[in-house]
């Protein structure tokens, strides 16, 4: 869900778009570095698909809807640092192309999908429940648990 720019105090938007700022700062240095010569058409081509699964929304409560993020989809496939950085423009193009979520509240909306999925439920849960295994069970449990943490 998005957050409006009516929802969040001035204040908080600001910090927000700040501490948002940094983090794109540091995931592009760290994809930069990263990066193989299939890095960047998987960013656009997962970025695409995310954009479009996130676009399919469900009534949530209090006429506030919801919808798929894709964070833990995005890192999982493409890294953490990759992974935020591609959800981060999609959170972007949603707020400024779509009107979804407000424009002063970009960064806190950055914060709030993609770095709580990519930085956060990715490294945290994901990873230690799938510790080095990949299978049917674990794979579908660690996904679902990661994405409701995130």
């Amino acid at each position: 869900m998005h957050l409006t720019n009516q929802l969040l105090s001035p204040a908080i938007e600001i910090v927000g778009g700040a501490v948002a700022a940094l983090l794109v700062a540091v995931a592009i240095a760290k994809t930069r570095r990263q990066a193989t010569r299939n890095t960047l058409p998987m960013m656009g081509a997962l970025g695409a698909f995310v954009l479009a699964a996130q676009m399919l929304n469900f009534t949530a409560f209090a006429g506030s809807s919801g919808h798929l993020i894709g964070g833990v989809l995005l890192a999982a496939m493409l890294g953490p640092w990759a992974g935020f950085l591609t959800l981060s423009v999609v959170i972007a193009i949603q707020a400024l192309l779509l009107g979804d979520g407000g424009t002063l509240a970009i960064g806190c909306n950055i914060l709030n999908m993609a770095a709580a999925g990519c930085l956060v439920a990715y490294p945290l849960i994901f990873k230690p429940l799938m510790s080095g295994r990949s299978g049917g069970w674990r794979l579908v449990l660690a996904s679902v648990v990661a994405a409701m943490v995130a």
